[in-house]
């Protein structure tokens, strides 16, 4: 077990990200140590302050990941340095019921992991059979989601960031379409064949 996981005389796990020797227990702690969604403007500046350091200082020991770790150390920084007024909008929100056909929990603390949001929305049932406004909603929705999961689940943030992207597009092809009288299966056709190219590379 790292020096930064350790355990309290209730067996409870305690993390410390300035005590880790690698950047994945970096990772690891700062997730478990994050704030509440609720946490105010102040506990969020002073986390994304520490993260910011913790970051920065595994860039110079853990050599193997230091692009990645200065990636994350830049990050945290630059929310660290936001205004308080902003800070809401940057961290995780609980955004439940975005679209009555979403029903993949309320609470950001079940939403763990990459695979896990990816199984919740593609089965999600009746999508299809949402309109063309609903299903640009969903997919802005998915978006939103995606974005929670790339600061909970570090260890695929840039997939996740990835998907919200996708979703993002997704959901402005679709109000676009709406806009222009177009069908929902032009949009979602056009999605798949740039998949589909992606994978052929």
């Amino acid at each position: 077990m790292s020096q930064s996981i350790t355990r309290g005389s209730g067996g409870e796990v305690q993390l410390d990200p300035m005590s880790a020797d690698i950047l994945r227990d970096v990772h690891v702690a700062l997730v478990h140590v994050r704030p509440h969604v609720q946490a105010s403007a102040r506990e969020w500046l002073s986390f994304f302050g520490r993260s910011a350091r913790a970051y920065e200082r595994i860039a110079v020991q853990d050599r193997g990941h230091q692009h990645e770790a200065l990636y994350w150390a830049a990050r945290e920084r630059e929310k660290a340095e936001t205004v308080p007024a902003s800070i809401p909008s940057e961290v995780l929100e609980n955004r439940p019921n975005l679209v009555p056909a979403i029903r993949v929990g309320t609470s950001v603390d079940a939403i763990r992991s990459f695979a896990l949001i990816g199984a919740r929305l593609r089965n999600v049932a009746g999508v299809k059979g949402l309109s063309i406004e609903g299903q640009a909603a969903f997919y802005a929705a998915c978006a939103e989601y995606y974005r929670m999961v790339a600061e909970i689940d570090r260890f695929h943030h840039h997939q996740a960031l990835g998907e919200a992207d996708r979703c993002s597009r997704l959901a402005a092809g679709l109000v676009a379409a709406g806009r222009a009288g177009r069908s929902t299966s032009d949009v979602t056709a056009k999605g798949s064949q740039k998949r589909q190219k992606a994978g052929s590379r």
